[in-house]
C-alpha cells in the first residue's frame, strides 16, 4: 500500500496535477477554472499552481502584490526564454486578477503594469539560438533515436512545423532525393538535392517500430522508486502506433492519433535538455538557409547576390511567387522578400561572418 502511495508522488515528488488542490483562495480559483474551454484549462491551472506556492509562502493574495512582487514572482516561477510563453502564462495571471477585481476581492490589477517582457526572458545569446551544419552534427551525435535526429536534419533543410506535421511516407521519393511538403493550406512545394545521409534517417525513422523514452538515459524522476546505480541501466523502449502514414509517429500511450504542434514542441524541449542546444526549429530553419546560400554563392561562384539570387532562394524556401508586377508593367521582389533577406544577412553575418 505505501509503495502505491509513492508511485502516486512519483513525477518531481507532488500529486498529479488533477489531484491537487490550491493552498489559497481555492474556491475562488477553481470557480475562475470552470469557465475555461478544455483546451486551456490544464495550462492556466499550471500557472495558478505556481502563483499559489508564491501566495503560501508569502502569505499575501496575488490581487494584493504591488508590481515589484509580481515580477520578481515571473522571475523566479516563470524562467522562459520565449517571449509567447512567457507572454501566455502573464496573460493568465492577468486573467485571473482581473476576475478577482470582478468579484469585488481586488480594486486594480497591477499586473496589467508590466511592460517590456523582454527582461523577463532567459538571456540568451542570440549566437547559441543559431548553428552551423558542423555543429548541428555534434546535437545530432548525441541523440540515440533516428525520429529526433531527423526533427534536426529536416527543419535545417527548411521545413516548418506544420510542413514537419504533415509529412507522410508517401511524400518521399527516394529515388530522386526530393521530399514534396505541404503547409496547414493546400500549398505545396518541393525540396530536391536531400542529402544521401538524410534520405537514409527518413527510410529508417520509416522501418523504425519503437521510440527510446529519454534519450537511453534513467529518468531522475523515478530513481527513488525503480532506480538502482549498482546495476546496469536498461532504456525504455516505447511502440509506435501502427496504421498512420505519417512520417513522425506517436507513441501508443498519446492520446493523439498524428503529430500536432505540441508534439514537436515536446520533442524540441527533451533534446534541449538532453544536448544542452538552445536553438528552436524556426531558429534552425533560418540556419539552413543561411548555409544554403552560401552554398548557392560558391557553385555559382558569385561575390555578391543580386534580385534575382534572392528570389531563387526565396522560392526555394516559401510558397508565394517571389515577384509581383509593378504599374509599368516590371517586375520586382516583395517585400516579403526583403524581409527574408533581412534576416537571412543578420544570420549569415553572426554566424559566419561575412555579407552576402
Amino acid at each position: 500500500m505505501q509503495k502505491k502511495q509513492e508511485k502516486i508522488l512519483c513525477k518531481n515528488g507532488r500529486l498529479p496535477l488533477s489531484k491537487r488542490e490550491f493552498n489559497v483562495d481555492k474556491e475562488l480559483k477553481e470557480e475562475f477554472l470552470s469557465g475555461k474551454t478544455q483546451s486551456t484549462l490544464k495550462q492556466i491551472r499550471v500557472t495558478l499552481f505556481k502563483v499559489d506556492e508564491v501566495e503560501f509562502k508569502k502569505n499575501k493574495k496575488i490581487y494584493d502584490f504591488d508590481l515589484t512582487e509580481i515580477e520578481n514572482m515571473i522571475l523566479a516561477k516563470f524562467p522562459y526564454r520565449s517571449l509567447n510563453s512567457l507572454n501566455a502564462k502573464i496573460s493568465h495571471i492577468k486573467s485571473y486578477i482581473d476576475y478577482c477585481v470582478q468579484k469585488g476581492y481586488a480594486k486594480t490589477n497591477n499586473c496589467r503594469l508590466i511592460k517590456g517582457l523582454g527582461k523577463y526572458t532567459v538571456d540568451i545569446k542570440a549566437k547559441d539560438l543559431y548553428v552551423t551544419y558542423s555543429q548541428l552534427k555534434e546535437v545530432t551525435e548525441k541523440l540515440i533515436n533516428t525520429s529526433d535526429k531527423l526533427i534536426l536534419e529536416l527543419a535545417f533543410l527548411g521545413l516548418t512545423k506544420p510542413e514537419l506535421e504533415n509529412l507522410e511516407e508517401s511524400n518521399i521519393d527516394y529515388e530522386h532525393n526530393t521530399i514534396r511538403v505541404s503547409d496547414n493550406g493546400e500549398r505545396e512545394r518541393t525540396i530536391d538535392h536531400i542529402p544521401d545521409e538524410v534520405m537514409k534517417l527518413l527510410n529508417k525513422n520509416c522501418l523504425t517500430d519503437y521510440y527510446i523514452i529519454n534519450n537511453g538515459k534513467p529518468d531522475k524522476r523515478k530513481m527513488n522508486l525503480y532506480y538502482n546505480p549498482q546495476k546496469s541501466h536498461k532504456p525504455t523502449y516505447r511502440e509506435l502506433k501502427s496504421g498512420n502514414t505519417h512520417v513522425f509517429k506517436l507513441t501508443v500511450t498519446a492520446t493523439n492519433i498524428e503529430p500536432q504542434s505540441g508534439f514537436f514542441q515536446n520533442r524540441m524541449a527533451n533534446i534541449h535538455k538532453w544536448t544542452g542546444c538552445n536553438f528552436t526549429i524556426n531558429t534552425l530553419r533560418m540556419s539552413g538557409i543561411a548555409h544554403y546560400t552560401l552554398n548557392y554563392k560558391k557553385v555559382n561562384n558569385l561575390e555578391k547576390l543580386n534580385n534575382q539570387d534572392y528570389a531563387n532562394i526565396y522560392q526555394r524556401f516559401y510558397y508565394n511567387d517571389p515577384f509581383i508586377k509593378t504599374c509599368n508593367g516590371k517586375r520586382k521582389c516583395k517585400n516579403a522578400v526583403w524581409d527574408v533577406v533581412f534576416s537571412l544577412r543578420k544570420t549569415v553575418k553572426l554566424l559566419y561572418g561575412q555579407d552576402i
